[in-house]
């Protein structure tokens, strides 16, 4: 007999079913019949006995000690939006925009839009290679609404 054989006696099953009867679960079977580690087997022989759980009586169901009990917490508020920095688009000087072929790496590219056009904020204080793509107070109108600002 190898290790993982489990030789299936009248015996075994009839210790199985009493087990099974007294509502252990099949790791504690396979422990109480001298057999660890072959939960899988005892899993089979059940099945195909046609055992099912619903055979046992129904396990009592323990309620957890009041400090083991989650406790449940109100969320937090969500926070409120930052107002987004008075910046109006209609100030910024027709000489300063510019077309997306005219952008360059020190070029803001807020994009400020007309009825028939797009064009972009172009002032001279935005860094694309350090990240910064907008000037100033583009940068602040961006993160206000990411509540960042």
């Amino acid at each position: 007999m190898k290790t993982g054989d489990f030789d299936w006696t009248d015996e075994a099953i009839a210790e199985l079913r009493q087990h099974h009867a007294d509502g252990l679960s099949t790791s504690l079977i396979a422990e109480a019949m001298r057999r660890p580690g072959q939960r899988n087997s005892i899993i089979g022989k059940l099945t195909r006995l046609g055992i099912t759980r619903d055979d046992r009586p129904p396990a009592r169901k323990v309620k957890p000690s009041p400090k083991h009990r989650p406790v449940k917490r109100a969320p937090p508020p969500p926070p409120e939006p930052m107002p987004a920095p008075d910046v109006d688009d209609s100030n910024i000087p027709f000489t300063q925009l510019c077309t997306l072929m005219q952008l360059t790496n020190e070029t803001c590219r807020w994009p400020v839009s007309g009825a028939d056009y797009t064009l972009y904020c172009g002032h001279r204080s935005a860094d694309l290679a350090a990240g910064q793509p907008y000037c100033k107070s583009h940068s602040d109108r961006a993160l206000a609404g990411k509540g960042r600002a």
